[in-house]
């Protein structure tokens, strides 16, 4: 929902052992926004140079929650290099909003499959 870096505070923990960097896409957070378009094309250029400013050239894990899951997927194929793994926190697809379970919660609630998930799991 266009949450900002802070959001990653509770993952400082394995910054014990390793580089840990986060930042704010442009217009969330800290970050100015940017009039080029908002795609995943856009986002992942602008990620990998944003990694090339800073000399990060890896080994590299990626880690992203929601959408940031279609733009790792896409920066992951653009620029392979150095790229070791990619976590997904709930992760987007490119085809999800095809997907008939998906469909099936196009109300103002969650699907029922949703909920009774949740309440099991309280």
């Amino acid at each position: 929902m266009g949450n900002d870096a802070l959001t990653w505070k509770a993952c400082s923990r394995c910054s014990r052992t390793t580089r840990v960097c986060s930042y704010d896409r442009a217009g969330f957070g800290w970050s100015d926004p940017l009039t080029t378009p908002r795609d995943a094309d856009h986002i992942a250029d602008e990620l990998h140079g944003l990694l090339g400013a800073a000399k990060i050239d890896g080994p590299i894990v990626l880690m992203g929650h929601s959408i940031a899951g279609i733009y790792m997927r896409d920066y992951a194929t653009r620029y392979p290099e150095g790229i070791v793994g990619i976590i997904f926190v709930d992760g987007s697809t490119p085809l999800q909003d095809e997907n008939p379970v998906m469909k099936a919660g196009s109300g103002k609630t969650p699907p029922r499959w949703v909920l009774s998930r949740w309440q099991n799991s309280q």
